[in-house]
């Protein structure tokens, strides 16, 4: 994290790093919680920084993720259109 964080300040941004990642296989939900609990619980992972996930869609499913869930995430998003969400 120090090397994320030290990239960050040579473009003066150390306040607004993102971490983007994609998860992806049958189980991914689980995954995508165990990860969620790890980042929430981490230490040493800065508090001011964003973290963006999302999970490879291989068709219609039912899934509690698909959508934004919570209220800053759909005021986040309200402008932004997504074809395959839509």
């Amino acid at each position: 994290m120090d090397l994320i964080t030290l990239e960050a300040e040579k473009y003066n941004n150390k306040e607004n790093i993102t971490l983007n990642m994609v998860i992806e296989g049958p189980d991914y939900e689980d995954k995508y919680d165990k990860i969620q609990v790890y980042l929430n619980e981490c230490d040493w992972l800065p508090k001011n920084i964003n973290i963006l996930t999302s999970s490879i869609d291989y068709g219609p499913h039912e899934s509690i993720y698909t959508r934004p869930q919570s209220y800053e995430e759909r005021m986040i998003l309200k402008d932004y259109y997504d074809p395959i969400l839509s």
